[in-house]
């Protein structure tokens, strides 16, 4: 389909590998939904423990990635669309529509029932977005608003106790992760912060990589790139400011992380979102990953 709208239904075998793990950071809403098998995906600031029939909501520009415990088969559906997609324009337009993205939890575990209505809305808009018949944009649209008005509803039914952390360290790396979403301006070190939370620097290394499929230093330096992009798009601050505030120790590493990361320099950034516009902000992304 278009590019607003991305369909992709997949099922393969995976084997567990941390160091092929993906990177998700992109300016879309996401719906991943798992048909079968089981996985961890870590969101943010902490972990989830997906199975068969759960949905996974990802707002824009929210961390993400999966990762497999074991050698196994599993099958998905993955939609992307973009926020113009859905905007006030449409004729169905509702901010409720959203709603499934700005709750606290991200995951909404399903009832029998829930599931196999689900499973039927999206059988239907990877029927439309595969057959492309006459009509199926109008209908694909429909249809994707049904399933985010319906999993809003759901959602509201779902105890919250539902997706408590998978164990203490799980919880605990939760907290780390949260203190550099908060601080990523200072300047941490993997010593520092185990410092802080008195464990030694060798198990949080070990154990942020288990945990977050992320390296220590590349998560930080993700989170410092998004805020980085984001005063980018939404200010008019100088690059040595941006980078200061986003916390980079100097302006040529900013330069070169970024455009690593984000595959532009920091100015073609700037340009391509326009400068001061809060619409802007989605004017970059990484790649959307359809593998995972």
């Amino acid at each position: 389909m278009d590019s607003d709208l991305l369909v992709n239904h997949l099922k393969r075998t995976v084997t567990p590998n941390p160091a092929k793990g993906q990177t998700h950071y992109h300016s879309n809403y996401e719906i991943f939904y798992l048909v079968s098998g089981s996985l961890t995906y870590f969101v943010e600031d902490r972990t989830y423990a997906v199975r068969e029939g759960d949905l996974v909501f990802i707002d824009e520009n929210v961390l993400h990635r999966t990762s497999y415990r074991d050698r196994m088969e599993y099958e998905r559906v993955l939609i992307t669309f973009k926020a113009s997609y859905i905007d006030p324009s449409y004729m169905l337009y509702s901010p409720v529509l959203f709603e499934p993205f700005r709750q606290p939890h991200h995951v909404v575990r399903l009832s029998l029932q829930d599931r196999l209505f689900v499973q039927e809305l999206l059988d239907k808009l990877v029927r439309e977005v595969s057959l492309q018949e006459t009509g199926y944009e109008m209908y694909a649209k429909q249809l994707l608003s049904e399933l985010l008005l319906a999993a809003g509803r759901m959602m509201r039914r779902t105890p919250q106790t539902s997706f408590g952390h998978p164990s203490p360290v799980h919880a605990k790396l939760s907290r780390i992760v949260q203190f550099l979403n908060q601080h990523y301006e200072s300047t941490l070190s993997l010593q520092q912060v185990a410092g802080h939370f008195g464990i030694s620097a060798a198990y949080l290394s070990r154990t942020f990589r288990t945990i977050t499929g992320f390296h220590f230093v590349e998560y930080l330096n993700l989170v410092r790139v998004r805020e980085a992009g984001r005063l980018l798009a939404g200010t008019d601050l100088k690059l040595a400011e941006v980078a200061a505030r986003a916390g980079f120790e100097s302006l040529n590493h900013f330069g070169r992380l970024f455009k690593r990361t984000m595959r532009m320099t920091p100015l073609q950034y700037r340009n391509g979102c326009g400068r001061g516009g809060g619409a802007g902000q989605r004017g970059g992304s990484w790649p959307v990953d359809r593998g995972k």
